[in-house]
């Protein structure tokens, strides 16, 4: 049996991550938010981007792990056996795509869909919504160029 302590060690530790790195006003809530965000969406960046480990490289979902660990060990996973028909979808969606375009497509229908449901308040508060790439990378580049001329340093 698992123990509670070790669910709360390991949660605590996440919190005070979050607030010594994003932001120091981050509350507990907020950060229990962001893990049942996690949870379910996890399975979705695998299948999506199979070839890129969301979790091993994205540092807050490197920081969930400890929790999903311990999360794990109370048997919680049987709480996510409801969602297994639309991880299923999703996969079967994402077989055979290989065009970020296409990829793009898909993220971009699962956050208007699927957040909006599943997270309306969330949704709604935080403006959650999908960055087309063409956006980013002229945030990217832009960022580049200022630092290129400021500081003659490149981020690439």
């Amino acid at each position: 049996m698992i123990k509670k302590d070790s669910v709360n060690i390991e949660f605590k530790k996440f919190v005070l991550s979050l607030q010594h790195n994003i932001n120091e006003s981050i509350d507990d809530n907020q950060a229990a938010e962001m893990i049942s965000q996690h949870l379910i969406t996890k399975p979705i960046f695998e299948a999506l981007f199979a070839e890129y480990s969301f979790v091993k490289n994205n540092p807050v979902s490197k920081a969930m792990e400890g929790i999903l660990v311990e999360l794990e060990k109370a048997g919680f996973q049987k709480e996510q056996d409801n969602l297994e028909p639309l991880y299923e979808s999703v996969k079967m969606r994402a077989e055979g795509i290989d065009k970020l375009e296409d990829k793009q497509q898909l993220m971009v229908t699962l956050y208007d869909k699927f957040f909006k449901t599943a997270f309306p308040e969330t949704t709604s508060k935080l403006g959650i919504v999908f960055t087309p790439i063409e956006v980013v990378d002229f945030i990217v580049n832009s960022v580049d160029d200022v630092l290129k001329k400021i500081l003659w340093e490149s981020i690439s």
